[in-house]
C-alpha cells in the first residue's frame, strides 16, 4: 500500500501543471493531449503521457478511446504509479488523478479515493471522482475501503464548499461526492456525519437530517450532534435544532460552539434575552470569543435601538482590525442603521466645484446615453435665495440640513444629479410634506399582508413619508428622499413602497447622496438602486406578455432568441407604459419614467435587436416638477 496520508498532503496544492515540457498551450485541445500522450508512450516517456492523458480527460472522463489510451499507459509502467504519476512537491491534479486512476488498478482502493477526493477538492470542476463509483460497483469492493480515512478527505471537499447557499452548479459537483460516499454505505457515523453535511449544502434537507440522526445514533459525540443541529435549524425546525444542539453541548461542555449557535439561533428567532444569556456565559470563558464577542454587542444595541451598545460594537471592532467577525458585525448593525445620526457638515470644496465639475461629465455624455441624462441634460437650475430658504424654514418650522441648504442656495435647487435628476425645493408639492416629522429610525419593511385595512392605508400614504423632502425619482415610482425633520434629519432614504420593499435608509447625508453620483460618473457606472430584479412593474409586465405570446404561438420552455425578436417586435411605440398610482409624488395614471434595473433590462433587449427605445412610453417628471412655483431645468415638461 503506498503512504495515503503524505500523497493526501500532496494533492491537496494540486494545482499547478505538470512540468518537463507538459505545460497545456494556449491552443492546446483534448485531442492533442491525447495524441501527445500516444507519442510519448511509444517514446516510452510515460510521465509525460500520463500527464498529457490526464488532461484529455479533464474534458471527458468516459471517452473509450482515452481510456484505453490511459490503461496501455498503466500497463506499460506496469501499474506501479511511481512510474506513471509519481508526485512532486506541487503535483498537477491531473497527475494525480491518474495516479489514483492507477492505484485503483491495483485494487489499493482507500488511498485510489483518497486521491480523487483530493482531486476533487482542488478542482471540482472536474469530477475524476467518477471513477470511484466503477471501483464500488465490484461485489465486496466497498467493504475493503477504510471509510475513516475517506471521511477524513471528505472533510476537505465540504470545507471546499463555504456557507449553505450554493449555486447550481456547485451543488451538482458536490452531488458527484455524494454519489461516492453512498456507494460506501451508511454503517459508520463518520460516513453518515459527512453525508448529512454534503446532503444539507445541496439542499437535501430531509435526507440531511436522517443521515445526522443515524450519525448521532451510531456516535452520540458533539460532532454528529452539531450536524443534526445545523440540519434541522436549515429545515426550520427549531425546537429539533435546539435540543440537537443542547446535545452537542452534553457531549463536550469545554466547546462554546454549540452554545454560540444556538444563541445565534435564538437571537434571530427573536429570543434575544436567552440568546444573550447563552453568550453571557461563553464570554465568562472566553472574554474574546470570535462570535460571542461581537455578536452579543450587535444583539444588544439591536435591543436598544443603537446608543451606547452601538457605541461599544463600534470600539470592538476598532480594537480588533483584523477580526473579520467583528467587522461583519458591525457592517450589518451600520445596515441596519443602529449607528448614531450624523450631523451633516457643508464641505466647502464640494460646493465650490461640483458644478464645474457636472459640466465636464455632461460634455462627455453630449448624446445623453448615461441614466437619467435626458431628464436633466445635465443642467443646474438658478440657486433659490438665502432669503426664500429662510423663510421656507420659518413658514414650515423646520431647518434644512445644512449641506442640502448650502448646495440649493450656492449651487443649483435642481437638475444634474442622480437617478432622473434633483428634483426642486421651492415647490408646493415639496413644501407640503415638512409637516409632521420622519418617523422611522430603521429599515421600515413591514408584512403588508399581515396589515388591517387602516394600517396599510397609513403605510401607503403620506405619513409614512413626513417630514422628507423628495430628491429625485428613481424610476418607476421609486424615490430618494432627504429627511428634514425627525430623529434622523439629515439622512436619506429609499422609498421603495411601490414594490413592496418600504422605506429603507441609504446614505447618512446629502452630500454623500450627490458624492456617490458623482462617483459613479467618474468610473462609469450607474448609480445603483435598492430594488433586486423582478420587483418592476415593467418587468412583470413584459413577462406577462412573453408568457402569454408562448401559450399562442405553442412555444415550451425559454424562447430562443430569434423567437425573442418575433415577440418583442410586434410591441408598438409607447406600447410598453407604467402608470403611477396616486401619491405626493404623482396623480392617478401619469406615465412613469423607469429606473435603473428596468434600464439594464431593456438595453440587452436592444442589443440582441429584439426591441427599440421608441417602444419605451417616456414618463412624467413628478408633481413637484410640473406646478407654477418650480424652478425646474428650462425645457422640462
Amino acid at each position: 500500500m503506498t503512504n495515503n496520508a503524505a500523497e493526501m498532503d500532496q494533492a491537496s496544492e494540486t494545482n499547478k501543471p505538470p512540468a518537463n515540457g507538459t505545460d497545456p498551450s494556449p491552443d492546446t485541445t483534448p485531442d492533442r493531449e491525447a495524441e501527445a500522450a500516444r507519442l510519448a508512450l511509444e517514446a516510452g516517456d510515460l510521465r509525460a503521457a500520463g500527464a498529457h492523458i490526464g488532461l484529455a480527460l479533464t474534458h471527458d472522463l468516459e471517452r473509450p478511446e482515452w481510456l484505453a489510451l490511459l490503461d496501455a499507459i498503466v500497463d506499460a509502467g506496469a501499474a506501479q504509479p511511481d512510474v506513471v504519476a509519481p508526485l512532486g512537491p506541487r503535483p498537477f491534479f491531473a497527475t494525480v488523478a491518474v495516479r489514483a486512476y492507477t492505484m485503483g488498478r491495483l485494487g489499493e482502493l482507500t488511498g485510489a479515493i483518497v486521491l480523487l477526493l483530493r482531486t476533487f477538492a482542488a478542482e471540482p470542476a472536474v469530477p475524476f471522482v467518477r471513477w470511484a463509483l466503477r471501483w464500488l460497483s465490484a461485489p465486496g469492493a466497498a467493504l475493503t475501503v477504510d471509510t475513516e480515512e475517506v471521511t477524513i478527505a471528505c472533510i476537505a471537499v465540504v470545507q471546499r464548499f463555504p456557507g449553505d447557499n450554493l449555486d447550481e452548479e456547485q451543488r451538482a459537483a458536490l452531488g458527484e461526492v455524494l454519489r461516492v460516499v453512498d456507494a460506501l454505505g451508511e454503517g459508520t457515523a463518520g460516513l453518515s456525519w459527512i453525508k448529512s453535511m454534503m446532503l444539507r449544502k445541496v439542499g437535501r434537507l430531509d435526507e440531511a437530517i436522517v443521515a445526522a440522526e443515524r450519525a448521532f445514533l451510531l456516535d452520540r459525540s458533539f460532532s454528529t450532534a452539531i450536524a443534526l443541529a445545523y440540519a434541522r435549524r436549515q429545515k426550520g425546525d427549531i425546537a429539533g435544532a435546539r435540543a440537537a444542539f443542547e446535545a452537542a453541548m452534553l457531549a463536550d461542555p469545554n466547546n462554546l460552539e454549540a452554545p454560540a449557535d444556538l444563541a445565534l439561533m435564538l437571537c434571530s428567532e427573536g429570543d434575544v434575552d436567552e440568546g444573550l444569556g447563552l453568550f453571557d456565559g461563553i464570554l465568562q470563558k472566553d472574554p474574546k470569543h470570535h462570535c460571542a464577542a461581537p455578536a452579543s454587542r450587535y444583539y444588544r444595541a439591536l435591543q436598544a435601538g443603537g446608543g451606547t451598545a452601538y457605541e461599544e460594537l463600534s470600539a470592538y471592532a476598532r480594537a480588533n482590525p483584523g477580526d473579520e467577525e467583528s467587522a461583519e458585525w458591525l457592517t450589518r448593525a451600520r445596515r441596519g442603521w443602529l449607528h448614531p445620526r450624523v450631523e451633516p457638515q457643508v464641505q466647502d470644496h464640494f460646493i465650490t466645484n461640483i458644478a464645474a465639475a457636472i459640466e465636464r461629465f455632461g460634455s462627455h455624455d453630449a448624446q445623453l446615453q448615461r441614466f437619467g441624462a435626458r431628464s436633466h441634460g445635465y443642467r443646474l437650475a438658478a440657486p433659490v435665495t438665502e432669503a426664500r430658504a429662510a423663510a421656507i424654514e420659518k413658514e414650515h418650522g423646520v431647518s434644512l440640513p445644512a449641506d442640502y441648504r448650502a448646495f440649493v442656495t450656492r449651487v443649483g435647487s435642481s437638475g444634474a444629479g442622480p437617478f432622473h435628476g434633483l428634483l426642486p425645493v421651492d415647490s408646493p408639492a415639496q413644501l407640503r410634506s415638512l409637516g409632521g416629522a420622519f418617523p422611522h429610525m430603521r429599515p421600515f419593511v413591514p408584512d403588508t399582508s399581515k396589515m388591517t385595512a387602516e394600517e396599510r392605508a397609513a403605510f401607503e400614504g403620506d405619513a409614512a413619508v413626513a417630514g422628507t423632502i423628495a430628491l429625485a425619482h428613481m424610476g418607476c415610482h421609486y424615490f430618494s428622499l432627504l429627511v428634514v425633520n425627525g430623529p434622523r434629519a439629515g439622512s436619506v432614504w429609499a422609498d421603495l413602497r411601490s414594490a413592496g420593499l418600504g422605506i429603507v435608509p441609504t446614505l447618512d447625508t446629502f452630500t454623500q447622496w450627490y458624492g456617490a453620483w458623482v462617483r459613479s460618473l467618474s468610473e462609469g457606472d450607474d448609480l445603483p438602486i435598492p430594488v433586486p430584479g423582478g420587483h418592476c412593474a415593467p418587468q412583470g409586465a413584459l413577462s406577462n406578455y412573453l408568457q402569454q405570446w408562448q401559450e399562442k404561438a405553442g412555444i415550451a420552455g425559454s424562447p430562443d432568441e430569434e423567437q425573442l425578436r418575433e415577440a418583442l417586435s410586434s410591441i408598438p411605440d409607447e406600447g410598453i407604459a407604467s402608470g403611477a398610482q396616486a401619491s405626493r409624488y404623482f396623480d392617478a395614471g401619469d406615465a412613469l419614467d423607469i429606473c435603473p434595473v428596468c434600464t439594464r433590462m431593456f438595453a440587452y433587449f436592444f442589443q440582441l435587436g429584439a426591441m427599440r427605445p421608441a417602444q419605451i412610453k417616456a414618463g412624467l417628471p413628478p408633481k413637484c416638477a410640473r406646478d407654477g412655483q418650480s424652478t425646474a431645468v428650462e425645457g422640462q415638461a
